[in-house]
């Protein structure tokens, strides 16, 4: 896994965790935040990790369909990250 793909996995799980936590006290606002906030640093470590690259942008939508547009890496990076 490329170091570039560690740092934004490791920006989504903080992501994660806070989401969960802002939860767990009743803070919806601060989850959804944080949960977009996870959503999208995640994709872009898929990118990062297959693509090298992503485009400057926050839609989750079009981060998303570029993910999609190349399943079979996607899925070969999974296996690296869960590995």
């Amino acid at each position: 896994m490329k170091d570039e793909t560690h740092q934004w996995l490791s920006y989504a799980e903080e992501n994660f965790e806070m989401a969960r936590l802002a939860l767990e006290r009743g803070c919806l606002n601060a989850c959804l935040q944080n949960t977009q906030q996870a959503v999208e640093k995640a994709l872009k470590a898929a990118l990062v990790e297959v693509r090298g690259e992503f485009p400057r942008t926050h839609s989750i939508r079009e981060l998303a369909r570029m993910a999609a547009a190349a399943p079979s890496d996607m899925v070969q990076m999974s296996s690296r990250v869960s590995g």
